[in-house]
This record gives structure tokens, C-alpha cells and sequence, in this order.
């Protein structure tokens, strides 16, 4: 069920270190939780900046309690993120891509152009996380946020969104199905993963 209160604002760069925090916290398990908070927060003030991307939020001001980001081309801000940030993220990263550089290049491969037989027939436009926190779970603010944002994507005229996420994470495919996504391919953004792309629209 879909909390009925729950209502998206737009971040700003103020609210990038509490996004940060929900992603590290709601997706330990993701690549880019492991490249640390330093990285994460810069990556979110150029996700709330950069012009083809934005991220909503929800629950109190000063503590959101909720996010989706979404980038109408990731390839786009992935390059405006290496430009503007590139050096001072890869620094407070360093440990990790130094452990781990196959996975920073598959990553970073992925964003300017998605893998798989079905890399061409992408829709433009993706969900590039969503996260909440422990104590909001359970009302429905995950597809409240994708709600809302597949509104916010719409209104700028975009009218195909695609997610990758985890094959064997059935509560956020199931997530993304009940706000309308359906499968679309089977991918590996690390070798060896196996990952599936829901699309909507």
C-alpha cells in the first residue's frame, strides 16, 4: 500500500549528505556504497546540480527519510561528474578502486553505454536508486517516490524510464512492478552478476 501522506520535494545540495547516508545505509550492498561516503556525497550534489538529473525526497527537512535519483542519460552526468568531481571523489574513493578496479571501470562503462543485446533498444532515461530508511519501511514510500518521479520525467518530456537492479531482489522488482515497470532484458554490469532491466512506458 502506498502511504497517502507521503510527498516528494525536489533535494538540494543541502540534503546531499543525507542521501547519501540512505544510500549507504538502504544499499550496503551496492558498488557504490562501497566507495564510501566522501564519493557518495559528491556524487548527489552533482545528481541534484546537473540539469539532466534530479533527486526527490521525502519526509522531514532537515532528516529525509526517503530518495529516488533519476538522470534523463546517465552517460551525460557520469561525464559532468568526471569533469566537475572526477579528481576530488576519485581521491576519498582511492582505497577501493585500488581493490577493486575491474568494478569502478564496469561501472563507470555501464553508464556511458549499458551493456547487453539489448543496450540499443534502451529507453534514455533511469532510476538510479532508491533508498529508505529502516524506521519509514513498510508504508509504501518506494513507489510512492518512483510515483512521483516517473511524474517529474514525464513533465520534461521523457517518456520511456529503465532501472537495473539485482535479479534475486524480488521486493524491489516487485517494487518496481506495482508502480507499472516491467522486464525488459538480462544483464551484467559486473561480470558474473546477474542483473535484469525493468523498463516503464
Amino acid at each position: 500500500m502506498t502511504d497517502p501522506d507521503a510527498v516528494a520535494r525536489r533535494a538540494h545540495v543541502g540534503d546531499a549528505v543525507a542521501i547519501a547516508t540512505l544510500h549507504r545505509n538502504g544499499l550496503p550492498d551496492s558498488f557504490l556504497a562501497s566507495l564510501g561516503m566522501g564519493f557518495l556525497t559528491r556524487l548527489y550534489r552533482r545528481v541534484v546540480r546537473f540539469e539532466g538529473s534530479f533527486v526527490l525526497v521525502t519526509g522531514p527537512a532537515d532528516s529525509p527519510d526517503g530518495f529516488v535519483a533519476v538522470a534523463e542519460h546517465t552517460g551525460s552526468l557520469y561525464r559532468s561528474f568526471l569533469v566537475r568531481d572526477g579528481l576530488a571523489a576519485g581521491v576519498r574513493a582511492m582505497p577501493t578502486v585500488l581493490r577493486a578496479p575491474v568494478r569502478t571501470w564496469e561501472t563507470f562503462r555501464y553508464g556511458a553505454r549499458p551493456p547487453g543485446p539489448a543496450a540499443q533498444a534502451e529507453p534514455v532515461a533511469e532510476i538510479l536508486a532508491v533508498a529508505v530508511a529502516a524506521s519509514s519501511r513498510g508504508r509504501g514510500l518506494g513507489t510512492a517516490l518512483i510515483t512521483s518521479a516517473l511524474a517529474e520525467v514525464q513533465a520534461r518530456g521523457v517518456r520511456r524510464v529503465h532501472v537495473v537492479t539485482a535479479a534475486d531482489n524480488v521486493p524491489a522488482i516487485a517494487m518496481y512492478e506495482s508502480a507499472g515497470f516491467g522486464p525488459h532484458a538480462t544483464v551484467e554490469v559486473h561480470a558474473g552478476v546477474e542483473q535484469v532491466v525493468l523498463t516503464w512506458g
